[in-house]
């Protein structure tokens, strides 16, 4: 431990400066915190403040005294320092000042703090002889320690006069009030206004507070170790992060490349086959014409007539095989055009995704590197001031600091402690380049079939009657669907690809607009939300059935009684949670993690008016409106991109939206009745009016990814709200669920590649 000597000679001069002001402290107040600050500078910082007062210095929080910064216990040992330092410079401005007891103008020899300046060497000794001077005597400085800073704190402090009573000022302090923060009483005191508070002897209670602040500060060391290692910790943890993510990032841009280059090639491939294609036909129609020719020659004269349609045939034909080849040409090239630019679409999206994730991974780190290095600022200053408290060895000094400086240890400590167990997932990057959700190995046609390739008939259901408003895909093969079974019963269950109901759960609600909307968040969870005002949202277990209940007004702080969500939707890549929610004349979309906490609200564009449907599709948000029967594309963001109406005749509703793995899109549309249902007004699947479709006229229709263009109508002969894409181990499958049916039709998607 340094000497009291050695704190003085060595001190650094910035130690007495004011953090605020950068100026030498001037009424000096001490924070919880250990911090002090002049009692200006501290009161502006405390203007600004909203309630709680936060160290400039440490970022630690504390309450603001009722005087304000006058209400903050003052340093009595900086001003004791402060003292010393004024007094050094006021030596080495000036060797010959004007002397306070003879007032000549001489070289000065002291400093007596009885009489608060300073004396030439003749009244110097007449000072120490003089019976008068007595008690002035231990109170006198000889200038020669002060100029070689051969002092100490514990000989400079004892040079001063006793604290004198605050009350009574003519007495000399003899005791200390522990009561009322260790301030200097007599005996008088103890008897009168300090009666009955706990008073102590000076001497012992310096004694008692040291030996408690020492113990103290080796705890405080004990946990310094940990504070090291846990800095180092995060710094690796960082630098193992960044590098994972360059890493998953290169290894994905490298397989994309050759992607492209794949299809670059087959493209390539494909026109040269076509042209030789088209050569030999060139060649077998010239050779074919020479043959001809000749025989004409020979039979001019009879059968000129005859030839002559024969040539007019050969030219019709060598045009359809041209016409052919070529459209084939363009088919093929448009397909493998549109492949491309879905994948460099979905790169950009992945890319912009992977950029989000290490972003929100950087915040986390510079969070916790933030707070790291406050708890050493604090500790830093913490171990200085007490170091130099206790080096000092002066009663008044312990007992007025240690009071203020112990109450600081403790919840330093418990910050050192501070567990962060995110930082255990922040080293993995969390993206496999080979999941689903990262697929790049896109087909180059996928054919949806004529027909439904086969039916699943609901086995074992509690209920003999139910409807169907959702349907998603669960774990592994198995379907997880929602809906009501009447008399205001709702349910959502999880089957078997034969149909047979493995788990079963029910609810009662009260309010008959109230239905259930069904989405996927992982393998083997699924959330169901319940569209009325409450906005509770449900989340469900696949494996065990296990079941947990939200509601969106506790956990959206702008959710009201009046808003009611219209559907909800999920992007898989990102784990956000999209609700569509009416109010009045204005749409909006709250965005928020699996936890329901809020990311963003987004504004649906003014010229979306009717009941819509959201679908999340990778970077596109598409918006079905019913009025106007047609899809918004969007990207996240809001943008409208396109409009897209039914290629066919009439007026036909868009119904729900599907998209396969290799990004093709399929829409369900219907067209409406004559007649609509007027006794019940209702949402189905993902929050739709109960509009009744003509059986006869639904269709599924097969879009290219960028909906340029239509690849496949297949007409359904029944009512339906659900679809969905559904991965198997025999390919890919679109399910459709009849409304008031326990039965669900399969369709086959067959993708296919152009070089077969």
């Amino acid at each position: 431990m340094a000497s009291g000597s050695s704190i003085v000679k060595n001190m650094d001069e910035k130690f007495c400066y004011c953090p605020i002001c950068l100026e030498q402290f001037k009424e000096p107040k001490l924070l919880p915190c250990l911090h002090r600050f002049c009692c200006d500078c501290l009161q502006k910082v405390i203007g600004q403040a909203q309630g709680v007062l936060i160290c400039p210095e440490c970022r630690q929080e504390c309450d603001i005294p009722t005087k304000g910064a006058d209400g903050f216990k003052t340093d009595f040992y900086m001003k004791n320092i402060i003292d010393f330092v004024e007094l050094q410079k006021s030596m080495q401005e000036c060797h010959i000042r004007e002397c306070f007891s003879c007032s000549k103008s001489k070289k000065m020899s002291t400093y007596c703090f009885k009489c608060n300046d300073f004396l030439c060497e003749e009244c110097h000794n007449h000072h120490v002889t003089s019976k008068m001077m007595k008690d002035h005597r231990p109170h006198v400085l000889s200038l020669e320690d002060v100029e070689s800073r051969n002092i100490s704190l514990e000989k400079l402090m004892s040079l001063k006069d006793v604290p004198r009573c605050q009350i009574h000022p003519e007495n000399v302090s003899q005791l200390c009030c522990t009561s009322c923060q260790n301030i200097p009483i007599c005996l008088a005191c103890s008897f009168g206004k300090h009666k009955d508070h706990s008073i102590y002897e000076v001497v012992s209670l310096a004694i008692t507070e040291r030996d408690r602040l020492t113990e103290k500060l080796d705890d405080l060391r004990k946990c310094k170790e940990r504070l090291d290692m846990m800095s180092a910790e995060v710094t690796q943890i960082k630098e193992k992060m960044i590098f994972n993510a360059k890493e998953e990032t290169e290894k994905f841009q490298a397989k994309r490349d050759d992607k492209m280059k794949d299809i670059e090639r087959t493209k390539t491939k494909i026109r040269e086959q076509i042209n030789v294609q088209i050569s030999d036909v060139k060649a077998n129609s010239d050779k074919r014409k020479n043959s001809l020719q000749e025989m004409m020659d020979k039979e001019i004269q009879e059968i000129t007539g005859k030839y002559d349609k024969l040539f007019e045939e050969a030219e019709r034909k060598t045009e359809a095989s041209l016409k052919e080849l070529q459209e084939k040409l363009v088919d093929k090239e448009s397909r493998l055009d549109g492949k491309l630019a879905y994948l460099n679409q979905k790169s950009s999206y992945i890319l912009k995704s992977i950029g989000m994730k290490e972003e929100t991974k950087r915040k986390t780190i510079t969070r916790v590197q933030q707070h790291l290095e406050n708890v050493n600022k604090r500790y830093d200053n913490l171990t200085t001031t007490a170091t130099s408290i206790i080096s000092a060895k002066n009663d008044w000094t312990a007992v007025n600091c240690i009071s203020d400086i112990i109450p600081a240890i403790d919840p330093l400590i418990e910050d050192v402690k501070r567990e962060f167990p995110e930082l255990d997932k922040l080293e993995v990057f969390g993206i496999d380049i080979n999941c689903s959700y990262v697929n790049l190995d896109v087909a180059d046609c996928v054919n949806l079939t004529e027909k439904e390739e086969r039916v699943i008939e609901i086995k074992g259901f509690p209920s003999k009657q139910f409807e169907i408003w959702g349907v998603i895909p669960g774990e592994g093969e198995n379907i997880v669907i929602t809906g009501n079974t009447g008399e205001e019963k709702h349910f959502h269950s999880v089957l078997n690809q034969e149909g047979k109901v493995l788990l079963h759960h029910s609810y009662q609600d009260t309010n008959e607009e109230c239905h259930r909307i069904l989405t996927n968040l992982s393998k083997f969870k699924v959330s169901v939300a319940c569209n009325n005002r409450t906005g509770v949202v449900s989340f469900l277990n696949g494996r065990n059935g296990s079941y947990i209940e939200k509601t969106l007004k506790d956990v959206l702080p702008s959710w009201t009684e009046d808003r009611k969500f219209v559907c909800i939707d999920v992007d898989l890549f990102n784990d956000r949670l999209y609700f569509a929610d009416k109010d009045g004349d204005h749409k909006f979309v709250f965005v928020v993690d699996y936890q329901l906490e809020l990311c963003h609200t987004l504004q649906l564009p003014e010229v979306i008016k009717g009941f819509v449907l959201i679908t999340t599709l990778e970077d596109k948000l598409l918006v079905s409106e019913l009025e106007k029967s047609c899809v918004h594309v969007l990207t996240v963001e809001g943008e409208l991109l396109q409009v897209l109406k039914s290629p066919l005749e009439g007026k036909w509703t868009p119904i729900v939206v599907s998209m396969d793995k290799h990004g093709f899109i399929y829409i369900l549309w219907g067209r409406e009745a004559t007649e609509k249902k007027q006794d019940k007004a209702t949402d189905h699947g993902k929050g739709r009016d109960d509009t009744r479709m003509d059986k006869a006229k639904m269709v599924i229709i097969q879009y290219m990814q960028d909906f340029s263009r239509v690849l496949a109508i297949r007409p359904f002969e029944r009512n339906a709200y659900v679809m969905t894409v559904m991965d198997t181990s025999k390919g890919e499958k679109l399910l459709v669920a009849a409304e008031s049916s326990d039965k669900i039709y399969v369709y086959g998607l067959e993708s296919t590649d152009l070089n077969q």
